[in-house]
Parts: structure tokens; C-alpha cells; sequence
């Protein structure tokens, strides 16, 4: 007979072991690497977190989630974000996933979550709400796109000084609280500790192999750090950068650098669509994003939390902008999760709501493929 349930401390090391049968099988060359890659989420610390399907003491599914809190220009919202969602191959096609799914989703409703990232787009998330709503442009730059003695950057290599590190414990140790300052900087993010900082630099999550070919760079003027970037070295030989922060022109000189000095044939860089000035500033370099949606879904869990956590932010765009408007006259139904979400933060493929919402929404999500990658 099959129960859900969430899980307990004890059950971690059984849901590590099917996460791994699943997303790292012994055929696919990778690594068992999901509790090393993940240690913050699957932890007997967030074991109330994780939901499984236990079949007679035997786990056989699992969907977990992770609370946290995204700030928007100093605001915070509630979002979990849920991952590792998996069902043992002998019990797929009974609707084991979507059951312990909808535990999930009423857990997240009792405790007020307003808002969940769902790593993919599965049918099963899409079917009970979820949807693309962030987007980013892709600029994928060849080394022999940027020109290295460019009059801009030769320029900028009297102001910007670069240092790299290839990863290692004690070299990411002296740097760790730059980053995290700098990180914690940015005007749209998780609200990320800086004790988490150094655990998820070495986890390295969404990494294809594990342990990671990883490139760190830090840009500085002086003695102050200005920006940085995180990037991962791929079998193709790409440079997959999933994260950066700091001055945009400090993370633009640290992509021509990273180019020119470390043997990178080419570079992928992920800008979300709110980062207007990284984009420009890329565009005015000659180069052309590819627009596409987050990888990731989201879905309203509890539309009445969630509405009274974006209201501020609303009305500070309106009174920034000088409109007049009763927040209780809305284009959309604010209790129907899905009219809300795109409403709220779809900026991929948005529809026009009229003035002044058009000029006030979309409400950015951060970037969900960096270091808080569930």
C-alpha cells in the first residue's frame, strides 16, 4: 500500500540514493552527486521539506521543496523552490507523482508560501498550474568575437584589475564574503547567507558533472571588489557562466577577459530579461541575445499571501510613477493563481493589461539557474 508522507532525518540518505538512480543512473557516466550538489535542500536539516511515497518502508517517490525568500528592490516574497522530483521506474503510470504533488502544494498553502519554482516543465506541473513566466536572453560569444586590444577595454585594464581561481577550499575562502557582499547587492535575488555563500560555490548545483570544471573570476578597483562571475566548464568547450554580480560593466569586462586570457573558446551567458543594463551593454558590443523562458515554471500557491506580499511593491511603482489607482480594481482575478502569476511576473510572452500596469509589472524573479538552483 502505498502512503505519503514528509520525510524524516533518517529517510535523507534513501531519497539521495533514488534521486541519484533517476538523474544520475550508473549508465549515464555521471557522478552519484545530487546530495553533494544539493546539500542545503537534501539535508536532514530540510527533511520536513521533502515529501515521499513509501511503499511498505520502501521509498519509491520523492518531491521536495526548499522555503526561502526572493527580495525585489528590498521587498521580500516567500518562495519555495522544489526539485529532485522523482519516481522509481517499477511504480511510474499510478499517479504516484501527482499525489505526493498535491501534498506538497496544500503544505505550501497551509503555511502561507505564495509563490513556488518548479525546476522543469513536466506535464505534471503545468497541468495543476505552473508556467513559463521569466524570460532571458542567451548571448553565446566566440573568442574571437571580442577584439583584445578594443580601445574600450584597453581603457578599462587601467581601472579594473582581474584575478581568477580554478576552485579550490582555501584559495574560495579569502573571496567568499567579497562575493557574498557583492551578491548580496543586487537589487532582484534570493536572500542568500553569507555562510550558504562558500557551501553552494563548492556544490556547484545544475553543474553537468560533478565535481565541475569551475572558472571564478573577480574583477576589483583598488582593493574593493567590483564584480564577479561563476562559470563552468563544459564537455563541448563552452563556458557556461550561471552566475554573476557586481557593476554590469565590470561582469562585461570580465567576459571579454575571461575570453582572451583563460583559453575559453566560447562563453554562454544568461542575462534575465529585468537586467536591462548587462544586455545593452552586450548589444552595444555587437552581440545578439536569444530570447527564451526560464527553464524553470513558477505557480501561485497561496494567491491571498502572495498578493499581500507584492502589494507594497506595486505601490511603490505607482506613487514612483504619479498614478492614482485603487489596488482593489485589477485587470485579473486575483484569487485565480494562474490570471495572477502571468499578471504579476510574466515577462517572456506578456500580455497588455492597459495603463499603468503595463508600466509597472512585470515584478523580476531572479535568476534561478545560479547558485540557489534546486
Amino acid at each position: 500500500m502505498i502512503t505519503i508522507r514528509r520525510a524524516r532525518p533518517e529517510d535523507v540518505q534513501e531519497i539521495i540514493a533514488l534521486a541519484n538512480s533517476v538523474f544520475r543512473p550508473p549508465d549515464s557516466g555521471l557522478s552519484p552527486s545530487m546530495g553533494m550538489q544539493y546539500p542545503l535542500f537534501l539535508s536532514e536539516q530540510n527533511a520536513q521539506n521533502l515529501f515521499i511515497a513509501e511503499d511498505n518502508g520502501r521509498i519509491v517517490a520523492h518531491n521536495g521543496t526548499m522555503p526561502g525568500t526572493i527580495l525585489v528592490n528590498g521587498h521580500p516574497i516567500s518562495m519555495s523552490s522544489m526539485g529532485s522530483v522523482c519516481t522509481h521506474p517499477d511504480y511510474r503510470g499510478q499517479g504516484i507523482g501527482t499525489r505526493v504533488l498535491m501534498s506538497v502544494l496544500d503544505s505550501l498553502r497551509e503555511e502561507g508560501i505564495g509563490l513556488l519554482a518548479i525546476s522543469g516543465g513536466r506535464g505534471l506541473y503545468t497541468r495543476n498550474g505552473a508556467a513559463h513566466t521569466a524570460g532571458y536572453l542567451n548571448f553565446t560569444i566566440a573568442s574571437e568575437s571580442y577584439a583584445t586590444e578594443d580601445s574600450l577595454f584597453a581603457d578599462l585594464r587601467d581601472v579594473y584589475s582581474v584575478a581568477y581561481s580554478e576552485y579550490c577550499e582555501e584559495a574560495v575562502s579569502t573571496i567568499a564574503d567579497e562575493m557574498a557582499a557583492l551578491y548580496q547587492a543586487e537589487s532582484v535575488r534570493y536572500l542568500r547567507t553569507g555562510r550558504e555563500f562558500p557551501i553552494l560555490l563548492k556544490a556547484a548545483p545544475g553543474a553537468q558533472k560533478c565535481p565541475p570544471d569551475r572558472l571564478i573570476a573577480m574583477c576589483s578597483i583598488g582593493k574593493s571588489a567590483a564584480a564577479y562571475t561563476i562559470g563552468y566548464r563544459q564537455e563541448d568547450d563552452v563556458l557556461r557562466v550561471v552566475e554573476y554580480a557586481g557593476d554590469r560593466l565590470a561582469v562585461g569586462f570580465l567576459v571579454h577577459r575571461m575570453l582572451s586570457d583563460k583559453a575559453v573558446q566560447k562563453l554562454s551567458l544568461d542575462v534575465p530579461t529585468y537586467d536591462r543594463q548587462l544586455a545593452a551593454y552586450l548589444e552595444a558590443c555587437g552581440f545578439k541575445g536569444s530570447s527564451r523562458p526560464y527553464a524553470s515554471t513558477f505557480m501561485v500557491t497561496n494567491a491571498s499571501a502572495l498578493w499581500n506580499q507584492v502589494r507594497p511593491i506595486i505601490e511603490e511603482r505607482l506613487s514612483e510613477c504619479g498614478a492614482a489607482l485603487s489596488l482593489n480594481q485589477l485587470p485579473v482575478n486575483c484569487n485565480e493563481g494562474q490570471e495572477l502569476l502571468h499578471f504579476l511576473f510574466d515577462a517572456h510572452q506578456r500580455k497588455t493589461y492597459g495603463q499603468p500596469w503595463d508600466s509597472v509589472l512585470p515584478i523580476p524573479l531572479p535568476w534561478v539557474n545560479g547558485l540557489n538552483f534546486i
